[in-house]
């Protein structure tokens, strides 16, 4: 679970999972100071960071090296109807055989934070306090 805080600073957010904390804030347009990641920002760094992590986990059981492995990952709201999280993937070598190539791209469409935003999903909130 994450837990967040309302900093002093306009718009500034600190959030935490308990062990670990970031820190979140609106553009400078917007009245934030751009202390830390926008909102939307942390959503394509959940899809690229679990992309990442599933395959290079994939990739070391089978022996295979990925050290230049990069995932980008881009918000675009402008279908109103279905906004689109695109992404893309660089492998980081040029020797992988087109085999190995997809099935590391297979494999990328596994990744947890993948499936889930390949769903339909509700949003519910919980009143907590007053």
């Amino acid at each position: 679970m994450i837990v967040t805080h309302s900093r002093p600073e306009p718009y500034a957010v600190e959030f935490s999972d308990g062990k670990h904390t970031g820190l979140s804030d609106a553009i400078v347009a917007d009245g934030g100071r751009e202390a830390g990641f926008k909102p939307f920002a942390l959503l394509e760094a959940s899809l690229a960071t679990c992309t990442a992590m599933t395959i290079r986990m994939y990739a070391d059981r089978h022996g295979w090296a990925l050290p230049g492995l990069i995932v980008r990952a881009k918000y675009d709201p402008s279908r109103t109807d279905a906004p689109v999280l695109h992404y893309d993937i660089d492998f980081g070598v040029t020797n992988l055989g087109p085999d190995i190539r997809e099935r590391l791209l297979r494999v990328a469409t596994a990744c947890p934070v993948h499936k889930a935003l390949s769903k339909p999903m509700t949003v519910v909130r919980s009143e907590l306090g007053e």
